[in-house]
């Protein structure tokens, strides 16, 4: 996508660039033609073209610059971002969108302090301005981590100095390396442990065991909710439709080991089986973005592929109605004359193309009700609602189901999984005692999947 990143820019003699009219972002129609989504200047940026992922929703898409900063230092902020993203640091890729809307939110509270107390531009931030916020931050009771994210701007702003108007006059963090002047030390920096992961917690056995009670007693009813929503008598989108959806997402989750972004990536026809030495395979394709290994598939439970058969037969007129979307985009926009009207609907198109196949799907109601796939907070959701619905007063979430399967595999490989379990729960897991043609080197136990890309 990067390298349709147009660049309308001129230069000063012997400085930086004037950005104001560099295109951030665009969308291409189906003649090629480029419609602009976002300018340098606009105080917004629109990423939506540069994210892959299935699961963001439209509110983490797009960057809204703040109107109470000084104009000096809104600009360097962009400028510093925008090289980030276009250039990427000395020695590494550029950064994705997702990274630079992180960046860019995380700057807000910083940039605003700094206005408060009369700091105008990169060039007058002084170590005392610095060393007084990291203090704040640490009375918030930030983490390192969090203390280095608020801090960044300026760490971005003198790695990108030479693409800035009014850069820092000196290197911002003495004579300490930045993750260290964040209180980030050796281990933390190089280790994963530092970044958070490992802390997400492994869902307990008996909220384990309540929840496939639960799931598998609406997976059952699935039949007959399907007869009454072909009779007419359930909508695609009422809550008993809403139900079986979310006990397929915690079921697919739990038994693949998938990401939620992964998980909402599956599309119609992604499960499959594989005879090889008498023995059956079962799998379950999707798009892994986070590795940037593209197209994969994951060993699943022959259970699993049913989960993927109802989820098709679920998604099934949410799919018929968003190609009816299409169809009447693609007309309309043949025949419109407005510009930022036409960009809006090629955009509206290219997203609603991204989902047709996906099984996920959900009405956003109030926005024209658009049918898109489900995002990663309407994913955490709807694992809080599932919890609930099932007894359990467990903050469930997506990301445990991927940490519970490594651990709950792991433990199976040496022994039963125990009393209390459903049999849904023991089908889901005894595919692991099968050998294993695609356990990657290094992986975590249970991540069972195969580049196929």
């Amino acid at each position: 996508m990067l390298d349709n990143f147009a660049t309308v820019a001129t230069a000063h003699q012997g400085g930086p660039l004037d950005l104001t009219h560099a295109v951030v972002s665009e969308v291409i129609d189906d003649h090629g033609h480029k419609h602009v989504l976002s300018r340098f200047g606009d105080i917004r940026w629109d990423l939506t073209p540069y994210f892959e992922q299935s699961n963001v929703p439209e509110s983490m898409k797009t960057i809204v610059w703040p109107v109470d900063v000084p104009p000096s230092l809104l600009k360097d902020t962009k400028a510093a971002l925008y090289a980030w993203f276009k250039d990427g640091r000395p020695g590494y890729k550029a950064a994705v969108a997702r990274t630079i809307f992180i960046a860019a939110v995380s700057a807000g509270p910083l940039l605003r302090w700094l206005a408060q107390h009369g700091v105008g531009s990169f060039d007058e931030i002084k170590p005392l301005h610095l060393s007084t916020y990291r203090q704040l931050c640490r009375d918030e009771k930030l983490r390192p981590r969090g203390i280095k994210s608020r801090l960044e701007i300026v760490e971005l702003a003198w790695v990108f100095r030479d693409h800035l108007h009014q850069p820092p006059s000196q290197y911002p963090w003495g004579d300490m390396p930045f993750a260290a002047y964040c209180g980030l030390t050796g281990f933390e920096v190089r280790s994963s442990a530092g970044l958070g992961v490992g802390k997400t917690p492994v869902i307990p056995r008996d909220v384990q065991s309540a929840l496939f009670l639960h799931c598998e007693r609406i997976f059952n009813q699935a039949e007959g909710l399907f007869s009454q929503r072909d009779a007419g008598a359930v909508g695609p989108s009422t809550e008993p439709m809403r139900e079986l959806r979310d006990a397929c997402l915690y079921l697919l989750s739990i038994t693949s080991g998938m990401r939620n972004d992964e998980v909402i990536g599956v599309e119609v026809g992604a499960g499959r089986r594989e005879l090889r030495d008498g023995v059956e395979y079962c799998w379950v394709a999707s798009v892994e973005h986070k590795t940037g290994k593209g197209r994969v598939e994951y060993m699943v439970p022959p259970m699993t592929l049913k989960v993927v058969e109802v989820l098709e037969r679920y998604s099934e007129p949410l799919r018929v109605a968003l190609h009816e979307e299409m169809q009447s985009l693609e007309s309309s926009i043949a025949e419109m004359k407005d510009a930022a009207e036409r960009r809006n609907f090629v955009k509206r198109l290219n997203q609603a193309r991204a989902d047709g196949q996906r099984v996920f799907l959900g009405v956003i109601y109030g926005k024209y009700n658009q049918i898109t796939a489900l995002s990663g907070v309407a994913s955490r959701v709807a694992m809080l609602r599932l919890a609930s619905k099932a007894g359990q007063d467990w903050k469930l979430s997506p990301h445990q189901c991927r940490r519970t399967y490594a651990r709950t595999c792991g433990g199976i490989q040496d022994g039963a999984p125990g009393a209390g379990v459903s049999q849904m729960a023991i089908q889901a897991f005894e595919h692991q005692h099968v050998p294993t043609l695609c356990r990657e080197p290094g992986s975590r136990p249970g991540s069972l999947r195969r580049h196929t890309g």
